[in-house]
């Protein structure tokens, strides 16, 4: 009986010894798998960074701009309606009304599109255009445009002692009046140096 005890704890120890001397390490076994995650994650690329959609709405967006035309006034006149022509001329151009003014030395007119006033003198020919809102100077100056761009178009421009300011035509005998409130243009006009209608 003691002599098969004894072969019994023998042949424990005997295989405890081979179970230890043929198994693999634990602290192996967890080292072989980090190393297989490191090598693993080293080995994958990082993604490409995503564009943003903004540059797409930006290529893509298409912009209309509208396009006012104005009628040009300038030292010359509003078209055909020359300074200095004379009521019956003014009317064959088709391009007033009928005279608004009660009897005296000028006769008061407007434009039929722009409805501008216009004065005509008997002595002087047409001597006045006032400026109305779909009207400018050849120099792209209205009603509405600021005084900084009334001074780059017109360096030359005065103020008066009453009010408006004044400039002198380059290539005829009439003088520019621009009126300015705030910071903007609110009437223009153009009128011959040598006529009755206007002070």
């Amino acid at each position: 009986m003691k002599n098969t005890v004894k072969a019994l704890i023998v042949t424990a120890i005997a295989g405890i010894a081979l179970t230890a001397c043929t198994s693999e390490p634990a602290k192996n076994v967890a080292a072989t798998g980090t190393e297989t995650t490191t090598t693993t994650t080293s080995a994958t690329s990082p993604a490409a960074p995503v564009q943003p959609a903004t540059q797409t709405v930006v290529v893509t967006e298409t912009q209309t701009k509208v396009v006012e035309t104005k009628a040009v006034v300038d030292d010359f006149g509003y078209g055909k309606l020359k300074f200095g022509i004379k009521l019956d001329e003014a009317t064959k151009t088709g391009l007033l009304t009928k005279n608004e003014a009660p009897e005296g030395a000028c006769t008061l007119h407007k434009t039929v599109r722009e409805g501008a006033h216009i004065d005509i003198s008997k002595q002087f020919g047409l001597a006045t255009v006032n400026l109305t809102g779909g009207m400018q100077t050849a120099k792209g100056i209205g009603i509405g445009s600021t005084l900084e761009q009334l001074k780059a178009a017109y360096p030359k421009v005065v103020t008066t002692d009453y009010g408006p300011m004044r400039l002198k035509a380059e290539k005829t005998d009439v003088n520019y009046f621009f009126w300015v409130q705030n910071g903007k243009v609110t009437g223009a006009q153009l009128r011959l140096i040598t006529q009755d209608c206007v002070s």
